[in-house]
C-alpha cells in the first residue's frame, strides 16, 4: 500500500506521482473505484450510483479543480521532501485526503487505508517537464509546425521501418494527462492500425456539434488545447512524431506531416484503450476535401 520504489509514476499536468506499481489504472465503474487504483484522464463515462468497496485505495488526479478547491476545509500548508508546496485538507462527503498543488493548479484525492500510505503518495510529488514516457508535460504544438519537414519515405506509410516503441501522449488544455508505452505486439497492432487507415483527414458535420466547443478549454466543457502526439522509435534513429485528433472539432485522424490517416472507430480505440480512458466521437464522418 505504501509506494517502494520503483512503484509506477504517473506524470499528469506538470507533476509526477509514485503509486504502488499493483494499483491499476481508471479501474472504476461509474467514476467510482472498484480496486486499488489510480484515476486520470477518464474520458467519457457512464452515469450510475455505485459503492466503494471497503477497503480499497485510489489516487485520483483532478485537472480542474475549482469546484473542488472551494469546498477543502482544514486546510493547512505543507512543503514536501522534494520542495513541492501543497495545500492538505479535506473536502465534506469525501473520504481521505484533498491536496492542492498551487504551481500547477492541480488537485488530487488521496484515499488509502493507512495514513502510511497516504503519507507516502503525498510525499512522492515532484515538478517535472517530461514523463517517464517521454512525454512533455506541456505542449501548445498539437499539429505539425509549419517547418517541420518530415523524411520522404514518410510519404508513404504512416509509421515507417521497424519501430522498437510508441509512446502515447494525451493532452488537455496543452497539458499532459496520461500516457503509455507500447512494445511489442501491443505496439506492432498499433501500427497496424494506423497503417491501414484510408487517406486523408474527417470531420463532424457542423449541425452535430455546437461550435464553441472548439474554442473553449475543458474546463468549459470544450475541446481547446487537446490532442494526442505519438513518439515512434527505432534502434539507431531519434523518435519521430505523429499528431492525432479524437473528437469533434478541427481535421479529424492522425498524421506524420506528410501522410494523414482518416479517424475511424478503429484509430479512437487504438489510442484510447492502452490510456485506458473513455472517449467520444462523431457517429457520422465527413471526408475534407484533399490537401492538394
Amino acid at each position: 500500500m505504501v509506494p517502494n520504489s520503483p512503484g509506477q509514476v504517473i506524470g499528469f499536468h506538470g507533476l509526477e506521482v509514485t503509486a504502488p506499481a499493483s494499483w491499476k489504472i481508471n479501474d472504476t465503474t461509474c467514476g467510482t473505484p472498484q480496486s486499488d487504483t489510480v484515476i486520470r484522464d477518464e474520458g467519457a463515462t457512464t452515469t450510475c450510483l455505485v459503492p466503494r468497496p471497503p477497503g480499497i485505495n485510489s489516487l485520483e488526479l483532478v485537472d480542474n479543480p475549482e469546484y473542488w478547491q472551494a469546498k477543502m476545509e482544514s486546510v493547512r500548508s505543507i512543503t514536501n521532501p522534494h520542495g513541492v508546496q501543497l495545500e492538505r485538507g479535506t473536502i465534506p462527503d469525501r473520504p481521505g485526503a484533498a491536496i492542492y498543488v498551487p504551481d500547477l493548479h492541480v488537485l488530487m484525492f488521496v484515499d488509502t487505508v493507512t495514513n502510511t500510505g497516504t503519507n507516502a503518495i503525498i510525499d512522492s510529488i515532484q515538478l517535472a517537464d517530461t514523463d517517464p514516457n517521454g512525454c512533455g508535460m506541456r505542449q501548445m504544438q498539437l499539429d505539425p509546425p509549419t517547418s517541420y519537414q518530415p523524411e520522404a519515405s514518410m510519404r508513404d506509410v504512416l509509421i515507417a521501418g521497424a519501430p522498437s516503441s510508441i509512446a502515447i501522449c494525451h493532452y488537455i488544455d496543452h497539458w499532459l494527462v496520461s500516457s503509455a508505452t507500447l512494445t511489442g505486439q501491443e505496439m506492432t497492432d498499433l501500427a497496424s492500425v494506423v497503417n491501414g487507415l484510408p487517406e486523408g483527414f474527417v470531420h463532424a458535420p457542423p449541425s452535430t456539434y455546437d461550435p464553441s466547443l472548439c474554442s473553449e478549454p475543458s474546463s468549459a466543457g470544450g475541446e481547446l488545447g487537446s490532442g494526442f502526439l505519438l513518439w515512434v522509435s527505432e534502434a539507431g534513429s531519434a523518435p519521430l512524431p505523429l499528431w492525432a485528433h479524437v473528437g469533434f472539432c478541427g481535421h479529424l485522424g492522425i498524421t506524420n506531416g506528410a501522410r494523414d490517416g482518416q479517424l475511424t472507430p478503429e484509430l479512437a480505440a487504438a489510442l484510447n484503450t492502452p490510456l485506458h480512458a473513455g472517449y467520444v466521437m462523431p457517429g457520422r464522418l465527413i471526408r475534407d476535401p484533399p490537401s492538394n
